[in-house]
């Protein structure tokens, strides 16, 4: 355990190191606080901008402070994810050219520790730019629109949060599967995709399938009855346990005595 606990703690150093704990961050909060800002001034932009002609009156009905957080949560389902995505692509890939797995597997660390703590960093750094990016989007929402329900605030995030976790197992795995990362990552974006596509179109007799986490997510946020709420997430927790586990497995398996 103490292994794993030092690799985790370098993995923070690297990213710090490469400023990924800077940058990334930043990415979540800029989308966290632009959206609310620019549905609220949207009217002024648009005459500031000259894109309507004289005479015209720009009006769109005001949206709840549930649907815009919803709508900061589809800029994080969208861009949000490709970042995180891109940004730690490379992560086992860039060890591997340049043989630093090989001089720290030559001390008394496991593979099953080394990959764990990889994807255990991936898992923090998603929670905790999401939870940076959703802080300023409420604060910003609350200052504008008005406020959500805590009890909803809590539940929707936690889901989305989730959601966030099994495509960082989905990252961690591809990356074991594959020596490269452009390719971990396209089939990481490419899988997350078919997941909510494959959801969304079965929702109706398969309400529980864990793609529905980001839908249902925003759902909660805009307030909306749910269907499938506990199967949701159990299959959501159990798929990213699951796919955590057999990616170390597979680590394990695949590398040298």
């Amino acid at each position: 355990m103490s292994a794993f606990w030092l690799m985790h703690a370098k993995e923070w150093k690297e990213s710090l190191r490469s400023y990924r704990l800077i940058w990334l961050p930043v990415v979540f909060l800029i989308l966290g606080i632009s959206q609310p800002l620019t549905m609220y001034y949207m009217e002024d932009l648009l005459q500031a901008a000259g894109g309507l002609p004289e005479g015209a009156v720009f009006s769109m009905p005001e949206p709840s402070a549930g649907e815009v957080i919803a709508s900061v949560q589809g800029q994080f389902n969208q861009i949000g994810v490709l970042v995180l995505v891109l940004a730690f692509m490379g992560q086992l890939s860039g060890e591997r050219k340049a043989q630093t797995d090989t001089m720290i597997l030559a001390r008394p660390v496991s593979w099953g520790s080394f990959a764990a703590a990889k994807g255990v960093h991936v898992m923090g750094m998603a929670a905790f730019c999401y939870g940076l990016g959703t802080g300023a989007a409420v604060y910003y929402t609350s200052v504008l629109y008005g406020t959500v329900p805590f009890h909803d605030a809590i539940s929707a995030a936690g889901l989305f949060l989730l959601w966030l976790l099994l495509v960082s197992s989905l990252l961690l795995l591809f990356q074991v599967l594959f020596a490269s990362g452009t390719a971990a990552g396209f089939v990481t974006i490419a899988s997350a995709l078919l997941l909510s596509l494959g959801s969304s179109f079965f929702a109706e007799r398969l309400p529980f399938l864990p793609g529905r986490l980001s839908s249902v997510s925003s759902q909660l946020w805009m307030q909306q009855p749910v269907e499938g709420l506990l199967g949701t997430v159990l299959s959501g927790a159990g798929l990213s346990i699951g796919l955590f586990f057999c990616a170390v497995y597979l680590f394990h398996r695949r590398s040298p005595a």
